[in-house]
């Protein structure tokens, strides 16, 4: 198969086999010219001509949405931090996992502070606690 086609393709813009980059890639603004080769991340190759630094001339790069998505699981903490800095408070919310025999737990943290809600396994109602010490005291 050719690069850039794929077989069975259902997309209304790949009539003729051609993959869409709007729709498996993101494009975004490169804003250092030079960066570290991500093929041998510096440690010297054919790619980079034996520099360990990789250059380009393109103002726009296409990165496939798998690698965006990687990229905002890998990093989600920083990501949430400069989301909260640039648009204001958000919820957070924390999965505990088992916290106690047949307990569950989760950690909300909000911008007025943080509360804790654990759940019952079995059915019982669950339980929250608007102060650390309250839930460590339950805990123990």
């Amino acid at each position: 198969m050719e690069e850039g086609t794929r077989k069975g393709s259902n997309d209304k813009d790949s009539a003729d086999g051609q993959v869409s980059p709007r729709l498996s890639t993101v494009r975004f603004p490169v804003y250092d010219k030079r960066y570290v080769c991500p093929v041998c991340e510096g440690n010297k190759c054919r790619v980079c001509e034996g520099t360990g630094e990789y250059s380009s001339e393109e103002e726009w790069v296409d990165v496939q949405e798998p690698l965006v998505v990687q990229y905002l699981h890998d990093n989600l903490n920083h990501v949430s931090m400069l989301y909260n800095h640039m648009y204001g408070n958000m919820i957070n919310v924390k999965r505990l996992g088992t916290v106690k025999e047949d307990w569950g737990g989760l950690e909300i943290s909000v911008g007025q502070g943080q509360f804790w809600i654990t759940y019952n396994l079995g059915g019982l109602p669950p339980k929250f606690f608007y102060n650390k010490g309250e839930y460590n005291k339950w805990l123990a």
